[in-house]
């Protein structure tokens, strides 16, 4: 085994950020893919918020929400 030195230890924090990152950008994918007026619909208020927050931080996107009269929420791509 080599042992090396000066190797600064690199923070768990951040190593944990940047997977979550990763994942959230894999799982969004679909939302590049979307044009102007398609639509998607997720079960929960908070799964449509987690998609558009992290679309508008990490786009020039925008989504808009509404509760459909089956008590899921669609996002609309407007922009």
């Amino acid at each position: 085994m080599k042992i090396d030195k000066g190797i600064p230890v690199a923070s768990a924090r951040s190593t944990l950020s940047e997977k979550r990152k990763a994942l959230k950008k894999i799982k969004f994918l679909f939302v590049y893919d979307m044009e102007i007026g398609d639509s998607f619909e997720v079960e929960t208020r908070k799964e449509a918020t987690l998609v558009q927050s992290y679309i508008n931080r990490m786009t020039t996107m925008d989504l808009v929400q509404r509760s459909m009269p089956n008590g899921k929420i669609r996002v609309w791509r407007i922009k």
